[in-house]
C-alpha cells in the first residue's frame, strides 16, 4: 500500500473544504441580508420610560417613514424593552423617525380623565445612528434617603419663613414641626424670612435625615440682586433661579426663587441671590406678547443678557404636507400641530434642519395601531427657532439627545444655555420671522 503524500492530502483537504463552502454560500438561505444588514434603528427602553399606574397608563410607539412619507416599519415599546427596527426592502441611508407617547387617565393631574397623544418627529435621521426614547424623567419621583425634621427657634413675630433644601421645600409661621425629605444626606437648607416686603436669609449647612435645630436669628443676611429690564412690548417676563453648590456641576440643584414684574407697565423686576454661599447660580427667563414667546437659560454671571436671534423662516401647509424654508443664526427649527376635542388632546412636532431652499416634509402614512389615535391636523399655529451652546447644527442636536437619558428631555437641562423664540402664526398659510440684532437687556449691579 502506497503512502500518499501529507502536502497532497492537506491540499486535498483544502479543496474539499472551499468546494463545500462555494456550495453552501449559493443557497438560498445565505443570500438573504442579515438581521445587523437590515438594522435601521437600535434603542433600549428604560425601565421607567411609560408609566403603568392606577392614575394614568402610557403606552409606546415609533415608526420610521421614508422621503415620501411611507411607512417603513413601526413597533410597540415596553418598559425595558431592547428594540432593533429593521426593513429588507428599504435601502437608504436616511429617514424619519417618529416616536408616539399615548396617555389615558388623568393626564394633568387635576382628577379629569382625558387622553391625548404627543409625537416627535426627527428629520434626516441615520441608519444606525443613536437615539434615546423621550420620556418625561421629571415625572418619576426621586429616591429621598429620609426626612429632616426642624425645630426653629427664635420667630420673629409677622414674619413668613421660606427655604429648600436638595429635595422638599420648607415654610414656617411660627406653628408646627416642619419636615423635608432630602435627596441627599447632609444637605444645605437655603432660609429667607419676609417681614413686611424686607427680605433675608442664610444658607445652613449639614442639615441631615433626623432632627434639626435652625435659629432664626441667623435669618439676617441681604441679598445680592439682578435688575431685570423688560423689553419693550412684552406682557408677561419672569424669571426662575437655581443655585449649585459646586462649579459647573448641575446634579445638586437648589430652588431658591421665581421673580416676576409687579405689574404690566413696571419696567423691570429684581432677582435676589444669596451671594456667593453656592458656586453657581442658573437662571431660565420667560417672556412672551401676541406675537412671540421666548425663553432663555444662561448662567449668572456678570452680565445676563437676552439675545436676539437672526431668523427668516417662510413655512406653508397644505394637504398634509409641510413646505419652509430657514436660514440665520441658529441651530435647528420646531414646529407643531395641536388638535383638542373635548378632552381629547393630540400634539405633532417637527424637529428640523435649516435648509436656505425650499424644503418640504411629506404626509406620513400612519401605522394601522396608531390610526384611531391621530386625528387631522389643521396648519401650524407656530414655529420655534432654537440656539444652544452645546451645538452648533442639526445634526449636533441628533447625536446630542441620541447619547442623553430621556432623549429631548434632557436637551434644557439645568446649565443649558439656550435661547429659544416661538413666533405664532397670524394666518393659517404661514409668516415670515422679523430680522433681529442681538441685544443684550439685563446687567447685575
Amino acid at each position: 500500500m502506497l503512502l500518499q503524500n501529507p502536502l497532497k492530502q492537506l491540499a486535498a483537504f483544502i479543496l474539499m473544504s472551499t468546494v463545500a463552502i462555494g456550495f453552501q454560500s449559493c443557497s438560498d438561505d445565505e443570500n438573504e441580508p442579515s438581521v445587523e444588514e437590515n438594522a435601521l434603528l437600535t434603542f433600549t427602553v428604560p425601565n421607567d420610560a411609560l408609566w403603568d399606574g392606577e392614575e394614568m397608563k402610557e403606552r409606546g410607539f415609533v415608526f420610521l417613514s421614508d422621503e415620501n412619507g411611507k411607512l417603513i416599519t413601526s413597533k410597540e415599546y415596553k418598559n425595558g424593552e431592547n428594540v432593533t427596527l429593521t426593513s429588507s426592502e428599504f435601502k437608504g441611508d436616511k429617514f424619519y423617525l417618529t416616536q408616539v407617547v399615548y396617555y389615558d387617565g388623568d393626564v394633568n393631574g387635576d382628577g379629569i380623565d382625558e387622553t391625548q397623544v404627543n409625537a416627535w418627529t426627527y428629520a434626516d435621521f441615520q441608519r444606525g445612528q443613536d437615539w434615546s426614547v423621550f420620556y418625561e424623567k421629571s415625572a418619576q419621583d426621586p429616591e429621598y434617603v429620609g426626612d429632616a425634621k426642624f425645630t426653629f427657634t427664635n420667630y420673629a413675630e409677622d414674619s413668613y419663613y421660606y427655604g429648600t433644601t436638595n429635595g422638599d421645600e420648607v415654610d414656617y409661621n411660627g406653628e408646627g414641626t416642619p419636615s423635608a425629605r432630602l435627596i441627599k444626606s447632609p444637605s444645605l437648607l437655603y432660609l429667607t424670612r419676609n417681614s413686611e416686603g424686607t427680605i433675608r436669609y442664610n444658607v445652613f449647612s449639614n442639615v441631615v435625615v433626623g432632627n434639626n435645630t435652625i435659629n432664626l436669628n441667623d435669618v439676617s443676611k441681604e441679598h445680592m440682586f439682578v435688575t431685570v429690564q423688560v423689553p419693550d412690548g412684552m406682557s408677561y417676563m419672569n424669571s426662575e433661579l437655581t443655585a449649585f453648590p459646586n462649579e459647573k456641576d448641575y446634579s445638586n440643584p437648589y430652588r431658591i426663587g421665581d421673580y416676576y414684574r409687579n405689574g404690566p407697565e413696571d419696567p423691570s423686576y429684581k432677582i435676589l441671590f444669596p451671594g456667593n454661599a453656592f458656586q453657581e447660580y442658573y437662571v431660565e427667563t420667560f417672556m412672551e406678547n401676541e406675537t412671540i414667546e421666548y425663553s432663555n437659560g444662561a448662567r449668572l454671571t456678570a452680565t445676563l443678557g437676552f439675545p436676539e436671534i437672526t431668523s427668516d423662516v417662510t413655512m406653508d401647509f397644505s394637504n398634509g404636507k409641510l413646505t419652509y424654508a430657514a436660514t440665520g443664526e441658529f441651530d435647528f427649527l420646531t414646529t407643531g400641530f395641536r388638535y383638542d376635542n373635548d378632552g381629547d388632546k393630540a400634539y405633532w412636532y417637527y424637529l428640523l434642519p435649516k435648509s436656505s431652499t425650499s424644503r418640504s416634509v411629506p404626509a406620513f402614512e400612519i401605522p394601522e395601531a396608531l390610526k384611531e389615535y391621530f386625528p387631522e391636523f389643521d396648519a401650524p399655529l407656530e414655529y420655534t427657532i432654537n440656539e444652544h451652546e452645546s451645538i452648533d447644527s442639526y445634526n449636533d442636536f441628533l447625536d446630542f439627545v441620541g447619547k442623553k437619558e430621556a432623549g429631548i428631555n434632557a436637551f434644557n437641562s439645568p446649565g443649558t444655555v439656550y435661547t429659544e423664540i416661538t413666533y405664532k402664526y397670524t394666518s393659517p398659510n404661514g409668516r415670515s420671522a422679523s430680522k433681529s440684532k442681538r441685544k443684550r437687556f439685563c446687567e447685575i449691579h
